[in-house]
């Protein structure tokens, strides 16, 4: 493979021809992976099991729901300390977005806020009673199997609340401990994020959590020297352009911010939804999906992700809506400030969150399971995360390892998941048949050049 680019940024992906040199055309580029129709075929398979996955998942989460729980009522504590008034933590001074401002006031800003009725998220609150605090704070206080007096028992919609609050409150965490800067004052980096450092581990103390504030740093940088490292964010890998065409509209996306389009849940297009393969008809797919109930995500936006990640990904069959997911991230590092231990090699808080957070991703159009499980498996497992050119770890046997796991921590969506399977493996079977060189394939040595250098090696 020939990588054209910048110093910063990728401009396109070539093939090797039989004289080892660029082809002329790209692979891979700002309008993004060009595939086969047999390639696109199977991709849409892929799409179809995610599809089912995600929602078996949503609809019994075992002990997903569980873990988030326990999580959520861990938020809710800390929440409901930032929160109030006659808390001293809440008052102190933090640094965010360039501005000193109040705790209170960056957690209302990035955790409160996006539920707000008129957000677009996933989860957010409906209505305008009660108050969006209020409410946030008594979802992420009731189980999902309701209270004891037999009331409050929740569905998805609530366990997409826990999801995305846990979620956010780690992206809050992670901006506190990146505060930005004005370039020209350098030294004020250090200074504010000492600050911010206090601020938060006071958060938790004041909250009762005192071991995971005696923790805290310690349990940050954990998660970036094994999940969010510099690798996670390399520009080759996650390149992705804004695609704004008409033709991609019903298409999935990737993020949570700063978007203009909406589209169908499961990252399947209208197309798609009309030409399902007839083994997924065969199990009623069509109708839980079409039972799929939820408020939608208006404010998605339609990424065309392009990046080596996304290339990879598409040639072994998987599908992609963003790249590695920023938003795994953030839930595996607010797991691991809010958890009495790390998360880091206990597989019975990584993987079933990591789980409950790709079924819900998956269901909104944010991300596929390629995007999502493996940061948490690598988690689960106190592994170091790197996405790219690493097929056995986050290819090959992806789906089987989601239904395995289904097997212990969601039991009751398991038997489903395995039809969902056997249905996508016939579905690949037949393609197989139709076109015997449809094979996953990996990405082969590759070779770095700006635009003129790729041309010289192509006429030289």
């Amino acid at each position: 493979m020939f990588i054209s680019k910048t110093s910063s940024s990728l401009i396109a992906i070539h093939g090797t021809n039989s004289q080892a040199k660029p082809e002329p055309l790209a692979i891979s580029s700002r309008q993004g992976v060009t595939l086969s129709e047999a390639r696109e075929q199977a991709i849409s398979n892929s799409r179809f099991f995610e599809a089912g996955a995600s929602l078996s998942l949503l609809n019994q989460p075992g002990k997903v729901s569980d873990v988030f729980d326990q999580q959520a009522l861990q938020l809710a504590c800390v929440l409901r300390q930032g929160m109030s008034e006659k808390g001293l933590a809440g008052r102190a001074r933090a640094y965010y977005q360039g501005k000193e401002q109040s705790l209170s006031d960056v957690l209302q800003q990035i955790v409160i806020d996006p539920f707000a009725a008129d957000s677009g998220w996933l989860g957010r609150h409906t209505s305008s009673e009660p108050e969006p605090l209020q409410w946030l704070l008594e979802t992420l206080s009731t189980p999902f199997q309701g209270r004891l007096d037999g009331t409050g028992k929740q569905t998805y919609t609530e366990l997409f609340t826990k999801i995305c609050a846990v979620a956010v409150f780690g992206d809050t965490i992670w901006q506190l401990m990146n505060p930005q800067e004005d370039d020209r004052q350098p030294q004020m980096y250090a200074l504010h994020k000492h600050s911010n450092i206090a601020a938060f581990t006071a958060l938790l103390k004041e909250a009762g959590l005192d071991e995971q504030a005696d923790a805290f740093m310690q349990r940050v940088k954990e998660f970036s020297s094994r999940t969010r490292t510099p690798a996670f964010d390399n520009p080759i890998s996650r390149a992705r352009s804004q695609n704004t065409s008409s033709a991609n509209e019903d298409k999935g996306g990737c993020d949570l911010n700063n978007n203009v389009i909406a589209r169908q849940p499961f990252t399947l297009s209208q197309a798609e939804m009309g030409n399902m393969p007839q083994a997924y008809a065969e199990l009623g797919l069509h109708q839980m999906l079409g039972q799929f109930c939820v408020a939608p995500d208006t404010t998605l936006n339609p990424w065309q992700p392009f990046g080596t990640f996304a290339l990879e990904s598409n040639l072994n069959g998987l599908p992609s809506a963003g790249s590695q997911s920023g938003n795994m991230c953030d839930l595996l590092l607010s797991l691991n400030v809010l958890s009495p231990q790390s998360i880091y090699g206990n597989e019975n808080v990584a993987l079933p969150a990591g789980l409950g957070l790709a079924a819900m991703l998956n269901a909104g159009g944010y991300h596929t399971f390629v995007e999502t499980v493996p940061l948490a498996e690598a988690a689960a497992n106190n592994r170091r995360y790197f996405p790219g050119n690493v097929a056995a770890a986050s290819y090959g046997d992806l789906y089987q390892r989601i239904e395995k796991a289904t097997q212990y921590y969601s039991p009751e969506a398991c038997e489903q998941i395995g039809a969902l399977l056997q249905a996508h493996a016939h579905t690949l079977e037949a393609l197989h048949q139709q076109h015997p060189d449809l094979q996953p394939q990996t990405m082969d040595a590759m070779f770095y050049a700006t635009p003129s250098q790729m041309e010289n090696w192509r006429d030289s």
